[in-house]
């Protein structure tokens, strides 16, 4: 009850994306790290797509997903 109180219980998406455009040759790099908050135990498929600044998909992007979470049992991470 405490937890809900606290935390409360909605499933929550916090995200920060980071944007490099190299203006000589064209290249653009992008970053986005993500938190997911559910007040409930859930599995969840993720996936990622980028998007062009003209709204169109990059067929050659590459995409790397990774947990950024601790190594351990549930009291260590």
């Amino acid at each position: 009850m405490l937890a809900h109180r606290l935390k409360g219980d909605q499933l929550k998406v916090n995200q920060i994306d980071l944007v490099d455009i190299d203006a000589v040759s064209g290249r653009v790099r992008g970053a986005a790290w993500l938190n997911i908050f559910s007040p409930q135990i859930e599995s969840f498929n993720l996936s990622v797509q980028p998007w062009l600044l003209d709204g169109q998909t990059d067929r050659d992007a590459r995409v790397w997903m990774s947990w950024l979470g601790l190594p351990g049992g549930p009291w260590a991470g």
